[in-house]
């Protein structure tokens, strides 16, 4: 049979053990742990990939000029030059960056629709074509 302790020892010991939990509790810290992604690989903006989204953000732009907002611009469409211009530097911009591919492939499908509407607008209203 176990001998029982004497009060004063549960005391203390429980005493103990009520600090050393404060302690611990005192140096650990309650925020939330953060880990941090290295900035190296695909994660990282290179020159090649801003170049790569200007080029397709400037393709979009020759494609609603070659539209007919060059007519409203004051700027003198001409769709079967800068229909394909545009589609050309879109297919380059695709080429050059895997971020800005997605971008680059609507700047291409904006220059397909451009050149249709830009071609009908530029018959219909007896503008030159080239």
């Amino acid at each position: 049979m176990a001998t029982p302790r004497p009060a004063r020892t549960l005391e203390a010991a429980s005493r103990a053990a009520a600090e050393t939990r404060t302690a611990k509790r005192a140096r650990t810290d309650v925020r939330a742990t953060v880990s941090t992604v290295p900035q190296s690989g695909p994660q990282q903006y290179s020159v090649t990939d801003v170049i790569a989204g200007l080029m397709a953000a400037g393709s979009i732009l020759l494609s609603f000029i070659a539209t007919g907002f060059g007519v409203i611009l004051t700027i003198e469409p001409r769709p079967a030059l800068l229909a394909p211009v545009a589609a050309i530097v879109a297919f380059v911009a695709a080429r050059m960056s895997v971020r800005y591919q997605r971008l680059a492939l609507a700047a291409v499908f904006t220059s397909m629709v451009a050149f249709v509407v830009g071609m009908s607008l530029a018959v219909i209203t007896k503008h030159p074509i080239i």
